[in-house]
């Protein structure tokens, strides 16, 4: 059942972006929808974004915005923290770069509510918007998307946005591995393989709005390292042995 999201929202050196999308969320979303979103700054965040992060903290009414300083390593460390930190029925991850159009996220929401064990997972190729990408990045992308179809046998559109709202339980189910930015290629993979169905929903990209990718093409090319080891690793070994919350140490 569908009671409200977890919006997980990582952040390192964004200040007028992050503001503008958790202001965003709470202009645009019904109350309620939005449980609370957990903006986790990395150690090395900058003054400016804590100082944001905490303005938010202070300023928002409709729903909890919760502060944290990440433990774990790199961005997959972030977002395994927020998933294990998550309290809500949902859970929805967001840049706060604001790379893409918030629009699509009430959408998202009403697919959950209507069918709360269906993945909505937003897809950048039915809408065909790629505001900011080069011709050579937009045909490495589509290239990506016909391998990965190929390889899970997976009629999805958009492999490698993971913009997409989940069954919390779902999320805090399952052995994640990832401490860099294939994490982002993980969260979609691994639910694939588990047999989840999805429902994609079209979204607008933008350009990078503020603050620096941390993102290198020797971490990109990671995602073919991490989308073979998900596709011929044991569906058993995706899930937990146990019970509980993601460790907070490195792999």
């Amino acid at each position: 059942m569908f009671k409200s999201v977890t919006v997980m929202l990582p952040a390192v050196n964004e200040t007028n972006s992050l503001y503008q999308t958790v202001k965003t969320l709470e202009k645009i979303c019904e109350k309620g929808d939005i449980g609370e979103v957990i903006i986790m700054l990395s150690k090395n965040a900058s003054e400016a974004c804590r100082q944001t992060a905490e303005r938010l903290k202070n300023e928002i009414r409709d729903f909890e915005v919760v502060v944290s300083t990440q433990n774990m390593p790199g961005l997959g460390g972030a977002i395994r923290e927020c998933m294990a930190a998550a309290k809500c029925s949902h859970t929805m991850l967001l840049a706060s770069d604001y790379p893409m159009d918030l629009k699509c996220v009430n959408e998202m929401i009403e697919s959950a509510k209507a069918q709360p064990e269906v993945i909505a997972s937003t897809s950048r190729w039915l809408s065909k918007d790629f505001e900011g990408y080069g011709k050579i990045r937009l045909a490495l992308n589509y290239a990506a998307q016909i391998f990965l179809r190929i390889l899970f046998n997976k009629k999805l559109t958009d492999f490698t946005n993971p913009v997409q709202i989940v069954p919390t339980e779902l999320y805090q189910s399952i052995n994640w591995e990832e401490t860099r930015f294939a994490i982002l290629l993980e969260m979609v993979l691994k639910p694939v393989r588990l047999g989840c169905e999805f429902k994609e929903i079209p979204v607008e990209c933008r350009s990078r709005s503020e603050g620096e990718s941390s993102n290198s093409f020797a971490q990109t090319a990671e995602y073919l390292k991490t989308a073979l080891h998900i596709r011929f690793m044991k569906k058993s070994d995706i899930l937990k042995k146990t019970g509980g919350s993601d460790e907070n140490t490195a792999d």
